[in-house]
């Protein structure tokens, strides 16, 4: 009698580019003859997608690997990703772990799986006398993961680009991921389209700093051409644009945004700080008010803008006075939504040896003060849109986010989920917006939300580095 199919299952921490690599491995999984295990079972592989952005995201994994190979004993853990890459010492005594493959290699966990575990696939025991194997190498190209669907969701996230040139004082990401290597135009598209024909509506494309695309192909490639390239492709689908640098949202992309057809009227471009003493600390490269003045030139054509960010409490040598610059700013930029992080020091990055750490009950107080203001100015933000009607992609039967990244709640539900659909908004819900679905064709949506008043924000952002009245950096 043949033995049954040995089983797996993923679990995945931290970003949207983890969430497409895990998807990744699951059908490489698949192609080596492995199923996914339902929910109430256990699984002979598992494999854990992990995160190092802040101690808390660190502290999580361990606990996770602990729990799964209490509740799975005869398992072999897989651990993979950019907690791997920096602490794959502190990983190899758990119990249960058979393979640590780092940021570089996860294309090749199913190569490893048949070559290296296919022979203690087993259920008679864990195996726990083989150290496990490590891979940790980095190629100076991009790697070879691909989808053919997006397991669980209704939308799809496409892998442009990985890695990061930058160097952000607080951030640990460029050591665990590398230089940016930027996926080929022609993969990109073919994966877009290949989803685009399997029914995603909304396609989000993301990477580690996805406004580096195309910096390393050569012949002027960039965001923008790709951009312009996805426009062209046929279908009903959407474009969304993960996270961006303020740095690349340069002229020729914010022309690209202006001309397309299919990107989602919603940035999410980080600022971390709206103090301009901060953000030299920080190593950001630009001025609150460049910021502001990239922002306030797509607001000119795409007045509905929903604009997203994150924000970094409590960084070291912080003042009063500075971390009130940022309370103002982020009321002068109406943002949608804010992710506020309490600072966390990370081993191996140059704000760890900064001097002035603030203490913890500060730190915790300031998180708690932009949270609240975050939630006012998302309020305020949002009360434009009621009234108006607007296209909603159905992520399940009562609710959905439309083209801004707000969420709506469906009075009365309806449609079909992974569809787009128009909606009449109502009212508003303490992080969102109600609605109901109207009769109407997808091309007569978008009315008109107030434009904001660019030049009254502006006025209003704190800058201790003028330049209001010069043309941005680039």
């Amino acid at each position: 009698m043949p033995r049954p199919a040995h089983t797996f299952r993923c679990v995945t921490f931290g970003c949207r580019v983890n969430q497409y690599e895990t998807q990744a491995i699951r059908e490489q999984l698949e192609a080596i003859g492995l199923v996914e295990a339902r929910e109430e079972e256990t699984a002979d592989v598992i494999v854990v997608n992990s995160c190092t952005v802040t101690e808390e995201a660190d502290r999580e994994c361990f606990s996770q690997l602990r729990k799964l190979n209490r509740k799975n004993p005869n398992a072999r853990l897989i651990v993979t990703g950019c907690l791997v890459q920096r602490d794959a010492e502190r990983l190899k005594p758990l119990a249960g772990v058979r393979l640590l493959v780092g940021t570089g290699q996860k294309h090749r966990i199913g190569e490893f799986v048949r070559a290296e575990l296919g022979p203690y696939l087993v259920p008679e025991g864990p195996g726990t006398g083989f150290p496990p194997r490590i891979e940790l190498e980095i190629s100076r190209v991009y790697g070879g993961l691909r989808i053919s669907r997006f397991e669980g969701w209704d939308k799809a996230f496409v892998k442009v680009q990985d890695g990061c040139d930058r160097a952000c004082s607080f951030c640990k990401i460029p050591l665990v991921r590398g230089r940016s290597r930027s996926r080929p135009l022609a993969e990109v598209i073919e994966e877009v389209k290949r989803l685009a024909e399997r029914g995603y509506r909304e396609i989000v494309l993301t990477g580690v700093a996805i406004g580096l695309w195309g910096r390393d192909l050569g012949a002027g490639a960039s965001l923008a051409e790709l951009l312009a390239a996805v426009d062209q492709l046929s279908g009903r689908f959407r474009v969304r644009l993960s996270s961006l640098d303020p740095r690349d949202l340069d002229d020729r992309l914010i022309r690209a945004l202006e001309a397309s057809s299919k990107v989602c009227h919603h940035l999410h471009l980080s600022l971390q700080s709206g103090s301009d003493p901060v953000l030299q600390r920080m190593n950001r490269g630009h001025t609150a008010a460049e910021y502001a003045l990239r922002v306030a030139a797509v607001r000119r054509f795409w007045p509905d803008l929903g604009l997203t960010t994150d924000l970094i409490a409590g960084f070291p040598e912080e003042t009063q006075e500075q971390f009130q610059q940022t309370l103002s700013f982020c009321r002068a930029m109406e943002f949608a939504k804010v992710h506020v992080f309490p600072y966390s020091r990370r081993r191996g990055t140059s704000a760890a040896v900064f001097k002035g750490t603030l203490a913890a009950s500060v730190v915790r107080e300031r998180a708690r003060l932009l949270r609240q203001t975050a939630a006012e100015v998302s309020a305020r933000f949002r009360e434009r849109f009621v009234g108006t009607r607007q296209e909603l992609l159905l992520e399940r039967r009562t609710d959905g986010t439309t083209a801004q990244f707000l969420r709506v709640r469906l009075e009365g539900g309806g449609g079909t989920t992974g569809e787009l659909l128009p909606v009449e908004i109502t009212g508003l819900t303490p992080q969102g917006l109600r609605g109901k679905i109207f009769p109407g064709a997808l091309d007569k949506l978008h009315h008109p939300v107030p434009t904001l008043d660019c030049k009254d924000n502006l006025e209003e952002v704190p800058v201790t580095n003028p330049v209001l009245n010069r043309a941005p950096r680039r």
